[in-house]
């Protein structure tokens, strides 16, 4: 997302250097990003995304929030009890704000 968001607005410094922040973290293989951990509940993945968001860094909460609406799908898809619709919603609540601030 934020290099589509780039693209669109590439003079965009903020976003510049959000980006090169998590490449040079992902090239370093910081554990922090969410992208090398696909295991944990929905629930440690919004915490993990909290986390990220007190700390600014906002791509990187986004994604652990986008990680924990997907958890909810993956449950359903198993035959377990999907989570109620106010919790996804607060989960794409805190992800829109964390893009807000990219």
């Amino acid at each position: 997302a934020l290099k589509r968001a780039l693209e669109c607005e590439p003079s965009n410094e903020r976003w510049q250097a959000e980006y090169r922040s998590l490449h040079a973290r992902e090239t370093s293989g910081d554990t922090r990003d969410c992208s090398s951990s696909s295991s944990g509940g929905r629930e440690e993945h919004k915490a993990r995304g909290n986390e990220a968001f007190r700390a600014r860094r906002s791509a990187e909460a986004a994604g652990w929030y986008t990680r924990a609406i997907e958890a909810d799908g993956d449950a359903s898809s198993a035959g377990e009890a999907s989570s109620n619709g106010a919790e996804v919603a607060v989960l794409r609540s805190n992800r829109s704000a964390a893009f807000m601030k990219l």
